[in-house]
């Protein structure tokens, strides 16, 4: 029992550690890099996918943001925010960095950005309709408890929004951080597996 306390002590250690490495990281971030991987493709074809790609995206966000009650988790200072404002009838953001809702809150005008801990969500149960994360899962220490948040604010039949996640759930951005490294990479981050990933949901939900 002893053993099993110091372990709990431990692990709790490095949880707060690991928050503690990504809040100073992003509070004293001016700007995010961006991973210059176009720069090694023809212009012409890159242009081409990345309009594709974002029309894909417009289309997504008509199909399954729309005049829904939204969270975005670690909306940073709100660069993806902008692409649903408008479309989505209400628009949280939370982020772990006091620097990031500051430039949020100014950019947007507006009182919707908190910040807070997405294993700690400070919302009711079944707040909102589309819970939205972009490149956020992979920087959490502990992804169970933030699914587990994540599912208990969602509303019955909600959408948990994924995208960019950097892993085996998409290869490309698993394989582009290996070999064209940049510097929106933090040293604490977690790689998503499909398997195990896909499980947890499944546990949490069921």
């Amino acid at each position: 029992m002893l053993i099993g306390r110091r372990l709990k002590a431990q692990e709790d250690r490095r949880m707060s550690n690991v928050k503690k490495i990504e809040k100073e990281i992003y509070n004293h971030k001016k700007g995010l890099g961006k991973v210059e991987w176009g720069s090694w493709w023809d212009n012409e074809l890159y242009a081409y996918l990345e309009s594709f790609r974002l029309k894909r995206i417009r289309q997504w966000y008509d199909m399954y943001l729309k005049n829904k009650d939204c969270l975005v988790l670690g909306c940073g200072s709100g660069e993806d925010i902008k692409d649903f404002e408008g479309l989505a009838n209400k628009i949280v953001g939370i982020d772990i960095s006091t620097r990031q809702i500051l430039k949020a809150s100014i950019k947007f005008k507006k009182d919707d950005f908190i910040v807070c801990d997405a294993e700690n969500l400070p919302f009711r149960d079944g707040s909102y309709d589309v819970v939205f994360c972009k490149s956020i899962l992979h920087h959490l220490p502990n992804i169970t408890e933030a699914i587990v948040e994540i599912n208990r604010v969602l509303r019955q039949s909600g959408i948990l929004f994924i995208a960019y996640e950097p892993c085996l759930l998409n290869l490309i951005a698993a394989i582009g951080r290996k070999f064209f490294p940049s510097n929106i990479h933090t040293p604490s981050e977690n790689l998503l597996y499909h398997l195990n990933f896909v499980n947890l949901l499944k546990i949490v939900a069921s």
